[in-house]
């Protein structure tokens, strides 16, 4: 998944500072004291405490932390639910446990033999949440509603779409796509009937497992199963999604307040009474962007481009293998979470070529002796004039990355090479990201995001990268009719054998260093269910499966 910013309740989290931070810890001393003092009536529209005199109790409502609240609201026609956890729509297609595509709206779907037109069959069973039908007018009014929308859901490539009958939706494309099975699973429907570009995001109406009830900006948003909904139904009859900071919402979780609590791996070991912890597999790594080409002012807008010392590959081959991923974990994640090594660990098209075994100290600094970079008398290497030292960028509202790249840069220095961390806003990364390294968060199930980080001029190419022999092979999958064609060619585009941006021998326009484990403190008794590998965006992804959620 690409970096997304204030969409989706995944945009980076912010440290709650002066008077916002007493606001929150004055709302924290008023929710417990509510909490502390609600009766078990299950119809309450406050939640209640999961501790009854001391007893786990299974109560039909729960309260939840998951992060910030999604800013721009519930519209999946401008990017909500493009990581799987809709909530209250659904797709035409689903992704299962094993995140492999599957029916969910659709009971049928064919591809023409050009790969131009979709045709998709809607199950009759489908309803919103206020009772009407959901019908294939829906689905295709979504689809065009959606292409028009300035978002992160790129929908450039429909050409048209169109209901032939209430249960068939015919999508036509203007060109060949293999990842547009995923984009089916990635759009949630809305109505026709009744849907309102202004109010909608703020009411949403769908055919998900749940419903809406109430939405107090900055603090809460109720929610309850919708009762015509086709799929599993939910155990419990309310749940509240709680609007906090992240250490007001662990002494709320101290408390016995909340039920579960996304936290952070630096809090993750903290023991809270009547609750454990849990850490789920995710692709939500993180990695820096790695200028490859030398300093220069861009022509058309005069800012500066490249980096004088990454721009040598040799440089940036020695920093992916003699950096240890695992140190850089256990000094800035609590020992939670797992090595890195491309942005699709994990995933159908990755390639295990890629992987190299890292802390490689005496290999890289010869690799780097060898380039010509030899040490200076105070330790940091120098060639042809030039010091190995560079600025990287992390963003000033995530402590977390910023304690990564702190790790980084102590393990780089073991090399000869000095990094300062910087911690900037994300306009600032932006504008001087061309010629500085930035700390990126990456991890989608669609593998049309390796395109924007490796394709020429594409969106997330800070590294001005270039490969022609990687742009065929991505253009190919991009335009394979066979799925199992299209993931050799995503593949092969990582690394081929001889060339790509990925593996200890590859161009490394990016260096991966770690997949972030989500970390949950959840109430004693209470079963998440299975889940899946996790997206980018740690909090909100649990509540992926909060259907099969129940006491034990």
């Amino acid at each position: 998944m690409r970096e997304r910013h204030r969409k989706e309740g995944y945009h980076p989290r912010t440290l709650a500072v002066g008077w916002r931070q007493i606001a929150a810890w004055l709302l924290a001393t008023v929710l417990v004291f509510l909490l502390a003092g609600c009766d078990q009536n299950p119809n309450s529209t406050t939640p209640n405490s999961r501790v009854s005199n001391g007893e786990q109790t299974k109560k039909e409502t729960i309260s939840v932390y998951v992060g910030d609240e999604p800013e721009a609201g519930f519209d999946p026609t401008t990017g909500w639910g493009m990581s799987g956890y809709m909530l209250f729509q659904s797709g035409l297609l689903k992704f299962d446990k094993q995140l492999q595509l599957e029916n969910d709206l659709a009971t049928a779907y064919q591809i023409s033999a050009d790969g131009l037109t979709y045709t998709f069959t809607v199950r009759e069973d489908a309803r919103f949440s206020d009772g009407s039908p959901l019908t294939a007018e829906d689905v295709a009014f979504t689809y065009e509603t959606a292409k028009n929308s300035a978002s992160d859901l790129d929908l450039t490539m429909l050409e048209a779409a169109q209901a032939s009958d209430s249960q068939t939706v015919v999508l036509t494309l203007n060109k060949p796509l293999s990842t547009f099975l995923s984009t089916a699973a990635q759009v949630g429907i809305v109505p026709k009937a009744s849907y309102d570009p202004l109010t909608y995001p703020e009411n949403p109406l769908g055919s998900g497992p749940y419903q809406l009830v109430q939405w107090d900006r900055g603090q809460q948003a109720i929610i309850k199963p919708n009762e015509h909904y086709y799929g599993t139904p939910s155990f419990f009859k309310q749940i509240t999604l709680v609007f906090l900071d992240e250490k007001t919402a662990l002494a709320n979780a101290q408390s016995g307040a909340l039920d579960v609590v996304m936290v952070q791996p630096e809090y993750a070991k903290e023991p809270v009474a009547n609750m454990h912890l849990e850490t789920f597999d995710t692709v939500d790594n993180r990695g820096f962007s790695l200028p490859v080409i030398p300093p220069d002012s861009n022509a058309a807008t005069g800012a500066q481009v490249g980096n004088a010392l990454l721009s040598d590959v040799a440089v940036r081959q020695a920093l992916k293998i003699g950096i240890n991923r695992q140190t850089i974990i256990d000094n800035a994640l609590n020992g939670i979470g797992t090595p890195a090594f491309t942005s699709v660990d994990q995933l159908a098209w990755y390639n295990p070529q890629t992987v190299y075994a890292d802390g490689r100290i005496d290999e890289a600094r010869h690799l780097l002796d060898a380039a010509g970079w030899l040490e200076g008398p105070d330790g940091i290497r120098v060639k042809d004039g030039v010091s190995a030292q560079t600025n990287v960028f992390a963003p000033a509202s995530d402590l977390q990355r910023y304690n990564i790249a702190v790790a980084f840069a102590a393990e780089a220095k073991n090399l000869g090479i000095d990094i300062k961390v910087e911690a900037k806003s994300w306009d600032e990364c932006y504008a001087q990201g061309y010629a500085t390294p930035i700390l990126w968060g990456f991890g989608d199930y669609n593998p049309i995001n390796l395109r924007s980080l490796y394709y020429t001029g594409a969106t997330y190419n800070f590294a001005s990268y270039t490969n022609k022999i990687v742009d065929t092979y991505i253009n190919a999958a991009l335009q394979s009719v066979s799925q199992q064609e299209a993931l050799e060619n995503w593949k092969r585009a990582q690394w081929d054998g001889t060339t790509g941006p990925e593996s200890e021998k590859g161009d490394s326009p990016f260096i991966w260093l770690v997949n972030i484990d989500h970390c949950y403190l959840v109430a004693d008794g209470l079963n998440l269910g299975e889940q899946p590998v996790h997206p980018h965006g740690h909090g909100w992804p649990v509540l992926n499966n909060l259907n099969e959620w129940v006491w034990e």
